[in-house]
């Protein structure tokens, strides 16, 4: 216990009681100056005190009209210099009027709209010299090429002979397929006009194509006569012989139904032979009845 008092936070410390008494007497001067300003505050209410603050707040206003008064003196001055304008209302785009500005529209949105015009009328608007204007359809021109394209199609061609009969029979089936897909061919055909040699060659899917067609009409014509003779075999047979077969069908059957209903070997073993398995479907039963087939 006797390190105790060498501690800083200890109470009874001389720094701390120092301390302690600096901090009282600095609370006692506040307090003390509080009590002065209340006792002036109170003394200051009384009416000469009254009096005299007012009249030194008039002293004030006083001075401070004053000084605003030589400064709108001042300004009063400085505007007689300027020459004075007569009033009128307040214009902010005088000098766009003035350089002429506001007379024209925009170019460019002018340019925009006639172009949108022109367009517009050129679609609803039919001419009648359009069509001597306009370029020729590419189905209406001549077939030939041109001296230029020639050239083009001549240094397409390879120098190898295998790789040039390719090329030629390619183009071959080329210029056929466009011959056969020319609008200008279908017409002419429609009108009865004089077919193209191209027209006359055909490949091999066509043919197959056009054989095909002719062995089904071939087939149809065999299965529609077949049938006409069956039908004039069947009216010619009279009504006696078909009533005659009928009644030995019947006849058949029913023995054949007696025979099964007395369990004869007749009618089980042709109905073995006639209903047998399929190893495909079912290879087990298969052979099950075949091994029983075999036993019988």
């Amino acid at each position: 216990m006797n390190i105790l008092p060498h501690k800083s936070w200890h109470v009874y410390n001389k720094s701390n009681i120092e301390k302690v008494r600096r901090d009282e007497a600095k609370a006692k001067e506040d307090e003390d100056k509080k009590l002065e300003r209340q006792q002036l505050a109170a003394t200051f209410n009384t009416t000469q005190d009254r009096e005299a603050r007012l009249q030194m707040l008039r002293d004030r206003a006083n001075k401070r009209l004053g000084a605003d008064t030589s400064a709108e003196s001042k300004d009063d001055h400085a505007q007689s210099l300027v020459p004075s304008e007569p009033n009128k209302h307040i214009n902010f785009w005088e000098e766009l009027e003035a350089s002429g500005g506001t007379s024209g529209e925009n170019p460019e949105a002018q340019a925009d709209k006639k172009a949108a015009e022109d367009k517009w009328e050129r679609q609803i608007t039919m001419y009648l010299d359009k069509a001597a204007k306009e370029p020729a359809p590419w189905y209406t021109t001549n077939r030939r090429l041109s001296g230029d394209k020639e050239e083009e199609e001549s240094k397409k061609v390879p120098d190898d002979p295998k790789q040039k009969a390719k090329y030629f029979k390619k183009r071959k089936r080329e210029m056929r397929d466009i011959e056969r897909e020319d609008p200008l061919s279908v017409v002419r055909t429609s009108l009865g006009g004089k077919k193209t040699s191209n027209t006359h060659i055909k490949s091999g899917h066509d043919r197959s194509r056009e054989d095909g067609r002719h062995k089904n009409k071939e087939k149809k014509t065999k299965h529609s006569h077949s049938k006409h003779t069956n039908t004039s075999s069947s009216s010619s047979k009279s009504i006696e012989q078909l009533r005659a077969e009928r009644v030995a069908r019947e006849r058949a059957e029913r023995q054949r139904t007696n025979a099964l209903l007395r369990g004869t070997s007749e009618a089980i073993d042709s109905d073995r032979n006639r209903h047998r398995y399929n190893s495909q479907f079912n290879p087990t039963d298969t052979e099950k009845a075949h091994q029983r087939y075999r036993r019988d």
